[in-house]
């Protein structure tokens, strides 16, 4: 599930996201209910739909990643379900 999540300048850093990158905005994920083309937002908004938690993950990996985790002086955000998404990986160890 984690594979290809987060993909930047060539280099797998899935595994490395952390609790304080996704708290603090600082794992570079894009924003999958705002960037993707024909927003989630508003599809789940206007047209009563549902993305289940593995379809989000999909929608991420089709996304470009802004810069890699904990790099300096940057941040953006990302939904807080990267949150949930971290309990639960940590949660199947």
């Amino acid at each position: 599930m984690l594979s290809g999540l987060h993909v930047y300048k060539s280099q797998e850093y899935s595994y490395e996201l952390t609790l304080y990158d996704l708290l603090f905005q600082t794992s570079g994920l894009p924003d999958a209910y705002e960037e993707t083309r024909n927003s989630i937002k508003k599809r789940v908004i206007y047209e009563d739909a549902y993305i289940s938690f593995d379809d989000m993950i999909e929608i991420a990996k089709s996304l470009e990643p802004h810069f890699a985790p904990r790099t300096k002086k940057r941040a953006h955000y990302a939904d807080i379900l990267w949150v949930y998404f971290y309990v639960r990986r940590c949660a199947r160890v």
